[in-house]
């Protein structure tokens, strides 16, 4: 399937204008959109990304929006922490922007590693009526835990393979339960977003 990027700007509900990229596949739609919200610059840092994005949009026929969080990248405004509130609020109005593009069908599905997958489970807490799907890789809904339990930063969100702390199992994702290690996390991504937001 054929698709075109555009590099476009969002306006946050106080006037911050957020940059994003949008990849959209060719034809009538609507689309469901599959959201990547990162701190580190889409356009240089994180741009090999595209490639996913890119097949996301053309096999699985998705519109995908990657966008530079407040602060960093090519968006305005100020990044002051990590997951901030301001944070959710962005994402919110990106979600709200998406629903009421003509190419969109309205849905929404988050996705990401790390960061992206965090503030992915923060969105799924908030629950924003437009996102119907998250699929949160290599993150934690408990960050305290991850960082400060018994075993920091070593008990992966899969668990333990037979209880042998040197033969670790594949990530699950948080929502979906498909196993998404890095040769399959594409596959497993798109295969379970689709059926979660079309």
């Amino acid at each position: 399937m054929q698709f075109s990027v555009s590099t476009l700007s969002v306006m946050a509900a106080d006037g911050t204008r957020l940059a994003i990229s949008l990849w959209l596949p060719e034809g009538d739609g609507p689309f469901a959109t599959l959201l990547e919200a990162l701190p580190y610059r889409k356009d240089d840092v994180t741009s090999s990304y595209a490639e996913s994005y890119e097949r996301f949009c053309g096999e699985g026929g998705f519109a995908v929006v990657r966008l530079d969080l407040r602060g960093t990248g090519n968006s305005g405004g100020v990044a002051v922490d990590e997951y901030p509130d301001v944070e959710r609020s962005d994402l919110r109005d990106v979600m709200a922007w998406v629903a009421d593009q003509p190419w969109s069908n309205g849905r929404v599905g988050m996705l990401g590693t790390s960061y992206s997958g965090f503030n992915s489970l923060h969105m799924a807490v908030d629950c924003p009526p437009q996102l119907g799907a998250v699929c949160a890789t290599y993150a934690t809904d408990d960050r305290y835990t991850e960082l400060y339990g018994p075993t920091p930063n070593f008990i992966p969100a899969g668990g333990w393979n037979n209880g042998e702390p040197d033969k670790l199992v594949k990530t699950h994702c948080c929502f979906c339960g498909v196993q998404c290690g890095r040769s399959e996390e594409h596959t497993s991504e798109l295969q379970s977003l689709r059926h979660l937001v079309c």
